[in-house]
């Protein structure tokens, strides 16, 4: 037990010293430009909206420490993207359930769902969302 409960307090002491990835400004604009939903999802066009050659963006990728950094913010901004897509959903689907529908099955969200069987993944999914609305009224 002892040397299980070092390993673990080694592990943190060791996640305590490093210094968090401090990236330089062009690296900010790189990781704004790929965020962008208006620039094409190519390195050429991200690099080129964010001034950075793709020499250089070869390079960064190349670092580790760049990398996490970049993905971390990468998938913790997709997130959020995510919950924003998940309000518009839930808005339009008032409307048409077609629509939050094909934005889950797009998110992967049905994953497995056969298209022929989507209207009935379909008939759950708003079944799930007029029971989170009817909790949401409840709260509100």
């Amino acid at each position: 037990m002892t040397a299980k409960k070092n390993d673990a307090d080694e592990k943190k002491n060791d996640a305590q010293n490093l210094t968090k990835y401090e990236p330089t400004p062009k690296q900010l604009k790189l990781l704004e430009a790929y965020l962008n939903p208006d620039i094409a999802a190519s390195v050429t066009a991200v690099c080129k909206d964010a001034d950075v050659s793709r020499t250089t963006y070869y390079e960064w990728m190349k670092d580790e420490a760049f990398c996490e950094w970049f993905w971390d913010e990468f998938n913790r901004h997709k997130t959020h993207i995510r919950a924003q897509l998940v309000k518009i959903g839930v808005r339009r689907a008032k409307e048409d359930h077609r629509y939050w529908a094909d934005m889950m099955r797009r998110m992967d969200l049905l994953e497995g769902q056969l298209e022929s069987g989507m209207k009935k993944a379909a008939e759950q999914v708003m079944g799930d969302l007029y029971d989170l609305m009817s909790i949401n009224r409840d709260e509100g």
